[in-house]
């Protein structure tokens, strides 16, 4: 059995022209028993790669390449958890890389991050023969087949791969010239094709030794990390007395009905229902954790929006100055914002002015911590009008 382990895809923005659904596929018709996504630095690709994988019968193994340094040289390597704390250790190291811009990794300042891990060394030299004496116990090291013959590490065969087939060598070609924004000439490119997805039988027959072949299936048996979907994982509201987040949360609701004058029967059934629909959920830290950030915002001079979507349907929400909109006033329905038929988390959309959101966005993180705030990526994809024109503008015309 033999894995591969270096794929770069589409989620290495503008390296590879892998797609997910192309690696998997490609690598199940040559033979492989596992796979690895390592793309540069990030793991943004890893939950549509874990549903692919497990979807089409393949093992997933979940990394990412990095470059790595002792502050005299620079090395590059492919970590791949081992476990679910190796791949919490491995969502950490790349918030870190991107948010503090780390270039080169120190294998003394940030060596905890790689507990839990397989490390691969590619092209290691004699100069870094002794780096994974660094490494915590918890780390299983190789090195790549192309380092040299004296490092004290056990060899593994791993070839990057950027691009699903020999013949899909040009493309990358016109990808990178994209990215760098330069000219390409593709009549004159005689360059033999190396950065494919190989057969898994041309590797047998080729010069590599079967050892090295042998170790990722080694490395694939050592990587178990699963992804584990629908966990309840909202931080707790701490109430400045000491009760419970449901006590405190009622208690806020009382109050606020009275300071609002809602006095009418209507208001209290409404409010008693969305409370208990709230509670039974689970959901009581998130709203008092939504009106913190908001009584924050408005007490230090942010503008906030009046609330949008199906918030708006709810009196909750209208009672802890979530939402500046009455719902009994319009008739809106709260069971469109939360179910107890259909569970669902709740989803309050807040408009923040626009040169003020890192005043709160930092308020938030200063109380709950910095890996309990993520923001919400969006990629982009090439459509062919676009695609057209910038394939036009790299190309060299003969």
């Amino acid at each position: 059995m033999v894995a591969h382990l270096n794929i770069h895809t589409a989620y290495d923005l503008l390296n590879s022209s892998i797609t997910i659904e192309g690696a998997v596929q490609r690598t199940i018709e040559l033979g492989y028993s596992a796979i690895a996504i390592t793309d540069l630095n990030v793991m943004y690709g890893v939950p549509q790669f874990y549903d692919a994988c497990i979807q089409h019968g393949i093992k997933p193994l979940l990394g990412m390449t990095v470059y790595l340094t002792d502050q005299l040289n620079v090395l590059e390597a492919v970590v791949i958890a081992k476990n679910n704390e190796g791949l919490q250790n491995l969502f950490k190291l790349s918030s870190d890389i991107k948010v503090n811009r780390i270039k080169h990794v120190s294998i003394y300042e940030k060596k905890d991050l790689f507990n839990d891990t397989v490390v691969i060394f590619k092209q290691m030299t004699n100069q870094e023969k002794h780096w994974h004496e660094e490494m915590p116990d918890g780390v299983t090291c190789f090195t790549d087949h192309q380092s040299a013959e004296d490092c004290e590490l056990p060899k593994v065969l791993m070839q990057a791969a950027y691009y699903e087939k020999a013949e899909d060598k040009n493309a990358l070609k016109v990808l990178h010239a994209i990215r760098d924004n330069t000219k390409v000439n593709l009549v004159d490119s005689h360059e033999t094709p190396t950065e494919h997805i190989y057969d898994v039988g041309a590797l047998y027959d080729s010069q590599f030794a079967e050892a090295w072949l042998a170790r990722t299936d080694e490395i694939a048996n050592m990587c178990d990390a699963k992804l584990e979907y629908h966990q309840a994982l909202l931080p707790e509201f701490v109430t400045p007395d000491g009760s419970s987040a449901n006590a405190y949360l009622w208690a806020e609701l009382e109050r606020a009905l009275a300071d609002f004058g809602l006095t009418e029967a209507r208001y209290r059934k409404r409010l008693k229902y969305e409370y208990d629909v709230i509670t039974q959920m689970g959901y009581a830290d998130y709203f008092l954790i939504v009106s913190d950030l908001i009584r924050y915002a408005k007490s230090n001079g942010v503008m906030v929006g009046p609330g949008r979507g199906s918030s708006a349907g709810s009196l909750v929400s209208y009672l802890l100055n979530i939402t500046t909109i009455d719902p009994l006033q319009y008739d809106l329905l709260f069971e469109r914002f939360l179910n107890p038929e259909r569970v669902t988390m709740p989803d309050i959309d807040i408009d923040f002015e626009d040169t003020q959101r890192e005043k709160v966005i930092h308020y938030v993180q200063q109380k709950y911590g910095d890996y309990r705030v993520a923001g919400i990526v969006t990629f982009g994809h090439l459509l062919a009008k676009a695609v057209a024109r910038d394939v036009g503008r790299v190309m060299v015309l003969i």
